[in-house]
């Protein structure tokens, strides 16, 4: 999937997990360098602790809006905790929220090597 297409499809299910109560405090788009796929990790709001409820929830989402996301799968979704160590990283270099995108090139941020990312999200 071509870089504009992650974007705004990553762009609408934030919205529409915003509009469900489960706006995300970070997401973006991270490739595996070695397969080129690209997943998009997200943490969720505070109140979603359980992985299994996010992914459940987020599913239904996907599935309800399926005209609008129809190159998404929830298996293209990775739920993080805000302990990640490139979330942590993260956290502290940038603010990224109402609709702005950051591009990172194959970064090492405080030790921990993160691909090509797009960030659409990080709110902490």
């Amino acid at each position: 999937m071509d870089q504009s297409k992650l974007v705004s499809n990553g762009r609408l299910l934030v919205e529409l997990l915003t509009q469900n109560k489960m706006a995300p405090r970070a997401a973006l788009w991270v490739v595996n360098p070695e397969s080129n796929i690209w997943r998009l990790w997200i943490v969720p709001s505070v109140d979603i602790k359980d992985k299994h409820e996010f992914y459940r929830r987020a599913a239904e989402i996907i599935s309800k809006h399926r005209t609008e996301l129809p190159d998404l799968e929830i298996s293209d979704l990775e739920f993080l905790q805000e302990k990640h160590p490139a979330i942590q990283a993260l956290k502290k270099l940038t603010k990224v929220t109402g609709g702005g995108t950051v591009s990172l090139q194959s970064s090492t941020l405080n030790g921990f090597y993160l691909p090509d990312s797009l960030i659409l999200e990080m709110n902490f």
